[in-house]
């Protein structure tokens, strides 16, 4: 028999064939049901995710300051064009 083509003894993997599932959980879930996830490291989650959403307000007051300079900057442009107008 050929080396390249698949033993007879072996189904075709196809849509009808059930996936197996593991016999044992995940490293992760087994991580995550053990005691090493204890208060401490759930206290440096929270303290990772509040720095992380500071980050994001400060880049919500960034874009806000923006806005305001962009609408001051339109309004100077505006007022400018009509005072010019309004002198011919």
């Amino acid at each position: 028999m050929n080396k390249n083509t698949p033993s007879m003894s072996t189904p075709p993997l196809n849509s009808t064939t059930p996936l197996q599932t593991p016999s044992q959980p995940s490293a992760l879930r087994r991580f995550l049901e053990s005691p090493a996830l204890s208060n401490a490291v759930l206290f440096l989650f929270i303290i990772a995710a509040a720095q992380v959403l500071t980050g994001c307000e400060v880049v919500w007051d960034i874009f806000r300051t923006g806005v305001w300079a962009g609408v001051i900057l339109v309004l100077l442009v505006v007022f400018l064009l009509l005072r010019l107008f309004r002198r011919r």
